[in-house]
């Protein structure tokens, strides 16, 4: 047993949550940051609010990738700590080189296919006319650079898998750094709009792949990298993609819920919807990158303490981490009501008409943010489990919910209508959340139960067979 499986086992869970969350919620945060910058560059130069919608066109694309690589990384993640509990070492090994070949083929895959059909796809995600040649400047550029955001992606939650939050933290900081300040360099001084935004992503993508490539071949990495591991083996294959699948399908549901948006908002006839859904899309996403990072953070601690059938560890991580989650979202609740104005400020200031509209549309869309942690580490915590199925359908009922009433509230209230849409599913979805985990919990202590009457038994056992060889 390394270090790394001995913080894992014994560590107090207060401090292990905290020591897996904070760095993938820093560099979440960071990563944020970039996106936000990002926008800000782009809004106040001339056009900005045609370069907004033209990036928030392409946006259910650049979803599909990191949906993709994320099934990958974290189904990857997950079994390898589960792996590593049940001490099954070899078979951790060749999840790790299966994910990197996995994501390798696809990313090539994604990148041929789009090249060849970039206008296509983005008239079909709902580019208007209008800002249809800046969607497919901004795609073509973002596709060069796919294969290394595919890689990145899946090997970062590997990394985290593996219990190393740090570098996984480093690797995304690192690019994001790199990517704020080329976005200062290629849009602000050179003058190169959304041209400069996507090259300026694709560069820092290649750096924290780079970053990370060093890694895996330093000392310091306990994943042993052989040649036999990236020999592709459908059973393996196969469970990384079902143990990640919810991962994809939360992308999945939310690139359906931006198309329909973006039709939706298409035939309204006004671009300056789509930017400020974008903003709102973007300072919400913002506010709940937190979540996410505790949600990565769980999966190491839950999948190697489930495999190593700890299961008081099991239900105290969950219990603890729902707690951190929903501070985290009261706190965030209570910034939004109260700054609204300073926050869309930084998007939008010329146009008071766009800038009182996503205002408005923040209140609204967060009303129901203390809510939203538990929903979403509910799924990492569900896929450490290996309950896919559960995962699953805390996803669907949610996106699914939410696309409908997207349909439906646009219709009868406009683009207001389309706000309210979000509170509604959060409260729905919250409910039916809470059941499965209830669920969950009543089975892992049942299994608990189970575990205690064995490891009283076993002295007795021993003595048994003591005996009788005597």
């Amino acid at each position: 047993m390394n270090n790394k499986e001995k913080i894992l086992q014994k560590e107090s869970i207060w401090k292990l949550l905290t020591r897996m969350s904070l760095p993938a919620m820093g560099a979440y945060l960071i990563n944020a940051l970039y996106n936000v910058v990002d926008a800000g560059f782009i809004a106040n130069q001339i056009n900005g609010m045609n370069g907004l919608a033209a990036i928030t066109a392409v946006l259910p694309i650049y979803m599909l990738i990191i949906g993709i690589s994320s099934m990958f990384g974290v189904g990857g993640a997950a079994l390898y700590s589960r792996f590593l509990g049940e001490g099954e070492k070899d078979k951790a090994n060749i999840i790790i080189g299966n994910v990197i070949i996995l994501s390798f083929i696809v990313g090539v895959l994604i990148t041929v296919f789009g090249l060849i059909y970039t206008e296509q796809l983005c008239l079909f995600f709902g580019a208007s006319e209008n800002i249809l040649e800046n969607s497919a400047s901004y795609l073509q550029i973002l596709l060069y650079g796919c294969i290394f955001m595919q890689l990145g992606i899946s090997i970062t939650n590997l990394i985290r898998g593996e219990g190393n939050a740090i570098i996984a933290m480093l690797s995304m900081i690192i690019g994001s750094v790199i990517n704020i300040l080329l976005d200062y360099l290629f849009i602000v001084k050179m003058n190169k709009g959304i041209e400069g935004a996507a090259t300026a992503t694709v560069i820092g993508n290649i750096v924290s792949f780079i970053f990370m490539l060093i890694y895996l071949f330093s000392k310091n990495c306990t994943f042993d990298i052989k040649i036999k591991i990236f020999r592709l083996r459908y059973k393996y294959v196969k469970e990384i993609i079902i143990c990640g699948f919810p991962s994809f399908l939360i992308q999945l549901l939310s690139i359906i819920f931006m198309t329909e948006f973006n039709i939706i908002i298409k035939g309204m006839n006004k671009s300056s919807y789509l930017a400020v859904a974008g903003v709102i899309i973007r300072i919400t996403n913002f506010f709940n990158l937190p979540m996410l990072g505790i949600m990565n953070g769980v999966i190491p601690i839950i999948g190697y303490n489930y495999g190593a059938k700890l299961y008081t560890r099991v239900i105290d991580t969950i219990k603890k981490a729902s707690i951190f989650s929903t501070v985290i979202c009261v706190v965030s609740f209570v910034i939004i009501m109260i700054f609204a104005r300073s926050i869309v400020e930084i998007f939008i200031s010329a146009d008071e008409e766009v800038f009182e509209l996503a205002v408005i549309g923040l209140r609204i869309v967060t009303f129901l943010l203390t809510t939203a942690g538990i929903q979403m580490i509910s799924t990492g915590i569900f896929q450490s489990l290996g309950k896919t199925k559960e995962a699953a359908i805390s996803i669907m009922v949610r996106n699914i919910l939410l696309i409908i009433l997207l349909g439906i509230f646009s219709k009868s209230f406009g683009f207001i209508g389309i706000m309210y849409a979000f509170p509604i599913t959060d409260f729905l979805g919250f409910i039916v959340i809470i059941r499965l985990l209830k669920i969950s919990k009543k089975e892992i202590c049942s299994l608990n139960s189970i575990q205690q009457k064995k490891i009283k038994i076993e002295p007795y056992k021993k003595r048994a067979i003591r005996a009788v060889n005597n």
